[in-house]
């Protein structure tokens, strides 16, 4: 009888140093700094781009810091830049080569390559954007495409709203 309340004791005593562990290592994870992916979370940002009238998002855009009102295009593989706007955002027009063919809305075009430095839409922002601009007269607005979309962690729409999130 003696060995069975010892065996007991021990039994207890081993639960209870146990729990008392566990017990302190769930303060201390709850103390612990957040992992990345927490923080990842804690620091996304969304910005919404409200449709039009006629369905389209039309996307207040920073182009290298200046303002370019752009539409929100995912069949466009790259942000598109109208001669105009490519000429108020700091592009040499004069050192643009266009060479790449393009298919458009109004049929088929010429586009030269080019790097944009950043791309911002609300609190969302893109380094290093690669862009095509139109020739002159071919893109009535400049195009938000998929160069700075898929850079992005997430885009959605939801009703009448297009969600980007960073």
């Amino acid at each position: 009888m003696t060995k069975l309340a010892v065996t007991f004791v021990v039994i207890t005593l081993a639960l209870t140093l146990g729990a008392i562990v566990m017990d302190e290592k769930s303060a201390r994870e709850a103390a612990a700094p957040r992992s990345a992916t927490a923080d990842r979370a804690q620091t996304s940002r969304v910005t919404a781009i409200s449709a039009d009238r006629y369905g389209h998002f039309a996307a207040a855009t920073l182009v290298n810091g200046v303002h370019v009102e752009m539409l929100a295009d995912t069949g466009a593989s790259l942000v598109v830049l109208s001669q105009a706007d490519a000429r108020r955002v700091g592009i040499d027009l004069a050192r643009l080569t266009y060479d790449v063919p393009v298919k458009t809305a109004n049929g088929e075009a010429m586009a030269a390559r080019t790097v944009l430095d950043e791309v911002q839409v609300g609190t969302i922002q893109v380094r290093n954007v690669a862009a095509f601009v139109a020739q002159r007269d071919v893109l009535p607005t400049s195009l938000l495409g998929m160069s700075f979309i898929g850079a992005i962690t997430r885009f959605e729409l939801r009703g009448d709203q297009l969600l980007l999130t960073q």
